[in-house]
């Protein structure tokens, strides 16, 4: 498990068994956020940074910039320069609160890195 913590959030990452069954898209309360993506698509190491300017993302068979993404769904300026932005060598892979990267999209339970992201409140 690979534990990352950014100012006051808190990202853990793990790699499941196919004897864990666990659903990949559950939003818990607002508080946690989780989301698997499959291992053996991602390109190079994972990192967790914060935005950057120029910063796109590709889901949904769209390509939209960082800042339009967050305007649209009117996060407050404070919270935008502290949410983590998961990537890799391909570019951004997964924003807590939006879907992950097309390509990286799980099929079944085997080969997934689990993705959850708790907001301190």
């Amino acid at each position: 498990m690979i534990f990352t913590k950014i100012l006051a959030l808190t990202v853990f990452l793990f790699l499941a068994t196919p004897d864990t069954p666990i659903k990949y898209d559950t939003n818990i309360y607002n508080l946690f956020i989780h989301k698997g993506i499959k291992f053996d698509k991602i390109k190079g190491k994972l990192k967790i940074r914060t935005r950057e300017n120029g910063d796109v993302f590709r889901f949904g068979g769209m390509t939209r910039k960082v800042k339009r993404l967050f305007c649209d769904r009117k996060i407050p300026s404070h919270e935008r320069d502290t949410l983590p932005i998961v990537c890799d060598d391909d570019g951004i892979a997964w924003i807590p609160g939006f879907p992950v990267r097309d390509d990286l999209k799980p099929s079944d339970n085997a080969g997934i890195c689990h993705l959850v992201y708790r907001k301190r409140g």
